[in-house]
């Protein structure tokens, strides 16, 4: 028989209790034990014990903000050219200019 789901809460816990339950886990406790104590899944307690900078993998935090390593842009579909612009756009303005409805790929 399954165990019924743990009901969302706010985690409103101090850094002194979050301190003990990582001491807990230091010494021995698994974290699914120490997260049934609390009433918390053990998720949140693993996420909780990241936060603090007591977890013991060797995960770190990505910032999902900073642009990707070696995004180049896409060349122009009609002359090329690797010019930065929008990334929704594939044509340069020079191309853009030229032939506003001359056909996307005729030159």
């Amino acid at each position: 028989m399954k165990k019924p789901k743990t009901p969302y809460k706010p985690l409103n816990f101090t850094r002194a209790q979050v301190n003990h339950m990582c001491d807990l886990m230091d010494a021995g406790a698994s974290a699914k034990d120490v997260a049934e104590q609390h009433g918390i899944t053990r998720h949140q307690l693993l996420g909780m014990r990241f936060r603090i900078g007591r977890s013991k993998s060797d995960r770190r935090v990505i910032d999902i903000t900073a642009p990707k390593p070696g995004n180049k842009t896409k060349p122009c579909l009609r002359c090329g050219s690797t010019k930065p612009r929008p990334k929704p756009y594939r044509l340069c303005k020079e191309c853009k200019s030229m032939e506003i409805f001359g056909g996307l790929y005729g030159r």
